[in-house]
């Protein structure tokens, strides 16, 4: 099952503009599946990957279920790889999915009030002392991290990341309790550093 090239015309997906704090708290009201489906996904992904459309790689995104149950090819196509959908999508598009996949791609709006930005530029450093310092490296550093996965290293992130996804975006037991998992905020930030390429 996978996401494959769709009919549009070939161009990168554009890089939202900065933002500004009331653009992203007013994403931050449309950040729920009502608001992506409408603005994104009907018009950038049905045309393939829909009964319609063939259901093309073997992937229908008609439904919430069938859309969370894709979270980790949709984050990898469309905001690392940046190779779906084939015609690409707005600035304002890109922001908008970006901040549902931040905010756990809830099916209704979870956010009540205004969302707090962490300020870029985003590079590893800054990511391993405002996000993993916090959340992870607890547990996943040192010379016997858990799982065998040192959070601390930068490689190890790297070529990890889907599963780290995954378990905190996806299935959201990632960080385990005591810890508070990761906010909106932090999230954002994580996503929008994947999206650059994982700049050191």
């Amino acid at each position: 099952m996978g996401l494959v090239a769709c009919n549009y015309s070939n161009r990168n997906s554009e890089m939202p503009a900065a933002l500004t704090e009331e653009r992203i708290n007013q994403l931050a009201l449309e950040s729920n599946y009502e608001s992506v489906s409408a603005k994104v996904i009907t018009g950038q992904c049905l045309q393939c990957h829909s009964a319609a459309g063939g259901n093309k790689g073997d992937l229908n995104l008609e439904t919430y279920q069938n859309v969370r149950a894709n979270l980790n090819q949709i984050m990898y196509r469309v905001l690392e790889a940046k190779d779906m959908p084939r015609g690409g999508l707005s600035g304002d598009d890109y922001a908008l999915l970006e901040m549902w996949l931040s905010s756990g791609a809830p099916e209704k709006n979870t956010l009540t009030g205004p969302v707090s930005v962490l300020k870029g530029p985003f590079n590893w450093l800054a990511i391993k002392d405002q996000i993993l310092k916090r959340n992870c490296l607890d547990c996943h550093s040192s010379v016997t991290p858990e799982a065998g996965l040192d959070l601390s290293d930068y490689d190890q992130f790297k070529n990890n990341y889907a599963k780290i996804f995954d378990r905190t975006f996806v299935k959201q037991d990632m960080p385990p309790e005591p810890y508070d998992g990761l906010n909106a905020s932090e999230k954002q930030a994580l996503l929008k550093w994947i999206s650059q390429g994982f700049p050191k």
